[in-house]
């Protein structure tokens, strides 16, 4: 609860509490802020915690860190049915499409899950895509039109295909749609926005972005790329802050972004440098 990169030297401290609960306390805040040795030193001694391997993955995905998180998930046992869904969704996300189908897949077995099912479809139509298969098309719109959520179907595909900078015509299509129908969500504007900026539309995208509040760090981080992109330093550089003070673990990524690594000579910014 530690907020900022002054946490480190008390959360350090704290690896040496007398209490066990303190320590994997201190193990997992540190994670997510991109020290990674004690977690996986803890892991190591951890390894059939699946709750807790769990827990430790997705606060590391919740700061963005989805690569991080799959090899957290994958240590120690095997992913199973309780795990496989969350394995899948973030394959998925970072375009590891054949190794999302086969954790989507492995968990039908034991969980036969709707969502699993038309994501592992989901999944082989996004590496038909990337193949350059021309039924790829089909197969997507398909996988949407039979989901039994239609607005989070069409937002999802919109943001992976974004993600992966595939059919960014069809992503547009899907994310304009799911913003329609969903007016207002910061979500759905939040694809809305980043479907835009891949689609090279930046200044759309900023609009996008201005025309909506939310204290999300991702949405933030966004929303801080389109308008560094669109030229407005300083509003990105707000943006990042608050990104920033939101989910910490963002700094690394953000520090490493061509758009953003001039904004951390600003002052609010100058303590994430």
């Amino acid at each position: 609860r530690l907020p900022g990169p002054g946490a480190l030297p008390a959360l350090r401290a704290l690896l040496n509490d007398g209490h066990a609960a303190v320590r994997r306390e201190a193990v997992f805040a540190l994670a997510v802020r991109g020290e990674l040795r004690p977690a996986r030193e803890w892991l190591a001694s951890n390894a059939y915690d699946t709750d807790s391997r769990v827990d430790l993955a997705s606060r590391v995905a919740a700061e963005g860190d989805l690569a991080q998180a799959l090899d957290f998930l994958l240590l120690g046992s095997p992913v199973d049915g309780e795990t496989s869904g969350l394995a899948g969704a973030w394959a998925l996300e970072l375009g590891l499409f054949d190794a999302a189908r086969g954790f989507l897949t492995r968990g039908l077995a034991t969980r036969p899950l709707d969502a699993d099912l038309t994501w592992a479809r989901f999944a082989r139509a996004l590496q038909a895509a990337r193949d350059g298969k021309p039924e790829a098309a089909a197969w997507i719109r398909n996988c949407v039109d039979s989901a039994k959520e239609r607005v989070d179907a069409l937002n999802a595909a919109a943001y992976l295909l974004a993600e992966n900078g595939l059919l960014l015509p069809m992503a547009l299509e899907f994310a304009s749609e799911a913003a329609a129908a969903a007016a207002g969500d910061p979500h759905v504007l939040d694809t809305l926005g980043w479907t835009q900026l891949a689609a090279g539309r930046t200044a759309e995208a900023a609009r996008t972005f201005r025309s909506f509040e939310s204290r999300d760090g991702t949405i933030l981080y966004h929303k801080a790329i389109a308008l560094a992109l669109a030229g407005e330093p300083d509003g990105a550089a707000g943006s990042l802050s608050s990104a920033l003070v939101a989910r910490p673990g963002l700094a690394a990524r953000a520090r490493r972004h061509p758009a953003l690594t001039p904004l951390f000579l600003h002052t609010e910014l100058l303590p994430w440098r």
